[in-house]
């Protein structure tokens, strides 16, 4: 018996050997080819899938960050996260049993679905599942940023007492997100945020001013935003980022701007403002942030834009070198509907509609235009750059939500969306105005877009 033991053990270690071999021998072909047959490869590529392709070997992505980083990006994709239906969230709150099944079921529901990314170059839609975060995620878990192909979530309480108050946008339970590249499926828990330490660097007395330092006081809304930065020529490491939070109080009027920086790997306090009460709310969950990389000081070249219902008006608070700047709304003949703010090229452009027309039984509100302005510094003052043609706007009318409108933008493209499956897309390239439809969710499932810039940028 022993030694056919032994025999079946040499024949196992053989084939693995030649699993091996044939494994290595595979490697060896992609490394003898010539770099100009490789660089003929990678022109019949799309900017898509050379991120792709650069995921699969250190020789490829060698070649994609020489390359590709910069000379040919991704156009910006609209990525779509399915949400927990109402019925399975209104089942999970019947439930008497212990919360640590129904907890599961959510989080799986939330991160293995069919989130799927909308690549505007191909016209499809390639599936991009988030199962590899199941670890990091809780119930209460919610996108809250993206920017340069990372996107951050909020990631679970950071000790046991962390209570929850609800979930949704605008609201967050925790002191801990998560950062990932859906594409190379690599995350990063960033550290705690201690609202003790957030405020040292601002030479002020914290508990004196009552300043909105915790993300679990449930008085607080808050908006988030995210930067990443280009590598250097000469240094094809991965680029850095900048994940950026405000946090506002309804108590005091009180708002808190905070970053987290990759390259001190800490929070830290940027700036305060009190704001008018009580005429003034945050009216967006997302920060416009604009800027560039330029050394140790950098914070000082970075622009926040923040969206702010100011009584029935939309305002625009802009953070930069640590002073506050409110800006207006573009003067129009009747007051705005919904507005969003993007950025498009390192310009801030405003997204809204104009004017209300209600629809059949006065239940749904529309706008009788929407419009697209841009901000022109530093003079404060708005050029409308566009408006949705008449029988685009019908169509827009028809099939989206305006209540619930997602406005989602980067770089040259919008996508407008709302709970239902209809997209639209505005390429400011072109002028071109293009529906499609996201028909690979249920019917049940609402979902949260976010605009993904395919890269291989590390969290």
């Amino acid at each position: 018996m022993e030694e056919e033991d032994m025999e079946a053990e040499a024949e196992e270690e053989e084939e693995d050997m030649g699993v091996v071999e044939e494994e290595e021998e595979q490697e060896d072909v992609w490394s003898r080819l010539p770099d100009e047959v490789v660089e003929r490869v990678w022109k019949r590529l799309t900017a898509y899938d050379c991120i792709r392709v650069g995921c699969t070997c250190k020789r490829f992505r060698s070649i994609l960050l020489l390359h590709h980083s910069s000379s040919d990006p991704c156009r910006p994709n609209l990525l779509l996260l399915p949400l927990p239906s109402e019925e399975s969230e209104s089942e999970e709150e019947s439930e008497e049993e212990e919360e640590d099944e129904p907890e599961l079921r959510r989080c799986l529901s939330y991160a293995c679905s069919c989130s799927c990314s909308y690549e505007p170059s191909l016209g499809k839609w390639i599936p991009l599942p988030l199962s590899f975060l199941t670890s990091h995620l809780s119930p209460s878990s919610f996108p809250v940023a993206s920017a340069g192909g990372l996107l951050c979530l909020t990631s679970g309480s950071s000790s046991s007492s962390s209570g929850s108050r609800g979930s949704g946008p605008g609201t967050t339970h925790s002191l801990t997100f998560v950062l990932c590249n859906p594409l190379t499926k690599s995350c990063r828990v960033l550290p705690p945020h201690i609202p003790s330490d957030v405020c040292h660097n601002l030479a002020i007395d914290v508990g004196e001013q009552n300043i909105p330092t915790d993300f679990n006081d449930e008085d607080s809304v808050h908006a988030f935003g995210l930067i990443t930065f280009d590598h250097e020529h000469d240094n094809p490491h991965p680029r850095g980022y900048e994940f950026y939070a405000i946090n506002y109080t309804s108590r005091n009027g009180t708002c808190l701007a905070m970053a987290y920086t990759s390259k001190l790997c800490r929070w830290q306090g940027l700036s305060v403002l009190t704001m008018e009460q009580p005429y003034c709310t945050l009216s967006s969950m997302n920060i416009v942030v604009m800027g560039r990389n330029t050394g140790i000081d950098h914070h000082n070249a970075i622009s926040l834009y923040s969206l702010w219902k100011k009584r029935s008006e939309f305002v625009i608070y802009h953070l930069a070198q640590g002073t506050w700047t409110e800006i207006e709304s573009p003067e129009c003949e009747s007051s705005l509907v919904s507005a969003h703010l993007i950025d498009c090229y390192g310009v801030l452009h405003m997204v809204a509609g104009v004017g209300i027309v209600w629809l059949p039984s006065n239940v749904i509100e529309s706008p009788t235009s929407v419009r697209i302005w841009r901000l022109n510094m530093p003079s404060k003052s708005w050029s409308e750059v566009t408006r949705m043609p008449a029988a685009v706007l019908h169509e827009f009318r028809r099939n989206i939500d305006f209540e619930s409108l997602q406005c989602l933008g980067k770089d040259g493209v919008i996508y407008l969306t709302s709970l239902l499956k209809e997209v639209l897309m505005y390429d400011m390239e072109t002028g071109d105005w293009k529906w499609f439809e996201a028909d690979f969710f249920d019917e049940d499932k609402g979902f949260v877009g976010f605009i993904l810039e395919p890269s291989l940028t590390s969290p």
